[in-house]
């Protein structure tokens, strides 16, 4: 694995993680009540469970037979779908849609205890479904592999974590020295930023499928011309 696939992956992390959704709006909506140790105990808790998630589901398809070049193809068509979904469905949706989600979860986290706002964030990860597509079908796509050392893992980990924490300090510092400056308008214009390029991300990774190098890789060249 080269440095430069774990740069397009923290590239592609952090335009996922900088659009505004439920989760971002939650640690918004937290950071400006000034819940410091609700936020900080429910991101803990979706950290750990999304590190083991992790290790659980890359080493599980790494057990797959060797040259299921077939297979990578299928993941990256799956990818580049995803992200052009993401995208198109960020651009209809709502800053307002995000606001509501955000305060019912507030609600919860406001009457949970320290121990129960962790096990939240980590259901947060077990129940979101693109967590889980990203890890299985995102990263071999980005990456161009499907098997994975426990070192290799824990370096994508490292990877997705430092950008995730770039983000929410990229929302949180600028809500501690002034509170108007995450306006709904900023969000509405990030958000449509960042659709784009999630659907100009998903417009690449289907180019890759066609690539000679790709091909070469995943044995489908070798395999017709034999």
């Amino acid at each position: 694995m080269e440095l430069s696939a774990l740069l397009t992956l923290f590239m592609a992390a952090l335009v996922l993680m900088i659009k505004p959704g439920p989760y971002m709006m939650t640690f918004i909506g937290l950071s400006l009540e000034g819940k410091w140790k609700s936020m900080l105990s429910f991101w803990s808790g979706y950290l750990v469970v999304r590190t083991t998630a992790y290790y659980v589901l890359l080493l599980t398809l790494s057990m797959l037979p060797a040259g299921f070049g077939m297979v990578f193809i299928f993941i990256k068509a799956i990818a580049a779908i995803i992200f052009i979904s993401m995208g198109f469905s960020g651009l209809n949706e709502h800053i307002s849609d995000y606001e509501k989600a955000s305060e019912e979860t507030q609600d919860k986290l406001h009457k949970m205890s320290h121990f129960k706002t962790v096990l939240a964030g980590g259901f947060l990860c077990l129940s979101n479904p693109y967590d889980l597509v990203f890890i299985l079908v995102v990263i071999p796509a980005l990456l161009g592999q499907t098997v994975f050392s426990v070192l290799e893992i824990t370096y994508i980990n490292i990877t997705i974590t430092l950008a995730d924490i770039i983000v929410q300090l990229s929302y949180i510092i600028p809500l501690m020295m002034l509170r108007k400056l995450v306006s709904r308008p900023l969000l509405r214009k990030v958000k449509v930023g960042t659709s784009i390029l999630l659907i100009g991300i998903g417009l690449y990774i289907f180019s890759t499928i066609f690539t000679r190098g790709d091909l070469t890789m995943t044995n489908l060249i070798s395999e017709m011309s034999s």
